[in-house]
């Protein structure tokens, strides 16, 4: 008879997903992720089925969050107010300088895991949606919604890499202001 399982999956998952979060979608090793987890690898196994399928729980999750922290972010703003916000943190604390597990992933994987690469995109691709659809909500004239997505989504990877590049803040500040204006006037 199996052995009844002795850990929470969520909080498996999300151990799994600041593993990965450090050390990468594609370079993280099962190894890491068990210790991470604090299972063994047949209790991996068992729980998730395989390597690829924790990663895609934890993708779902960081989206999940991410996608929580959006719709919290509109909140009596703006939709100007809250893509330059979304962009002055991004520019400048940039999740601690972990940056965004989805983008880092997407230029980390390009063409080497399929599977995990279509995850990433899943979850951007749900992000671009709710940006737009709140935007709607919110009064704003969005004449071109994929543009608006993608131009976001451009914004938001520029100003990560401001925070990596170590600029000053009150340079990155002021480029991450620019950026959410040619958001906006999409």
């Amino acid at each position: 008879m199996a052995r009844p399982r002795t850990f929470d999956s969520d909080q498996a998952v999300d151990a799994a997903m600041q593993a990965l979060w450090r050390g990468g979608l594609g370079t993280t090793s099962v190894d890491a992720l068990q210790s991470a987890i604090g299972i063994g690898r047949s209790s991996l196994y068992n729980a998730f089925g395989s390597k690829a399928e924790l990663v895609r729980l934890a993708i779902d999750s960081y989206t999940e969050r991410t996608l929580a922290a959006l719709e919290g972010a509109f909140a009596d703003r703006s939709v100007q107010q809250t893509v330059e916000q979304l962009l002055l943190d991004a520019a400048t604390t940039n999740n601690d300088g972990h940056g965004c597990l989805l983008l880092n992933g997407l230029v980390e994987l390009h063409d080497s895991d399929a599977q995990t690469l279509d995850a990433v995109r899943d979850g951007l691709r749900a992000i671009a949606q709710l940006l737009v659809r709140k935007a709607v909500a919110s009064g704003a004239v969005v004449r071109d919604p994929a543009a608006f997505a993608a131009k976001f989504i451009a914004a938001i990877a520029g100003a990560r890499t401001l925070q990596r590049a170590a600029l000053p803040d009150g340079l990155a500040q002021q480029v991450a202001r620019e950026f959410a204006a040619l958001v906006v006037a999409s």
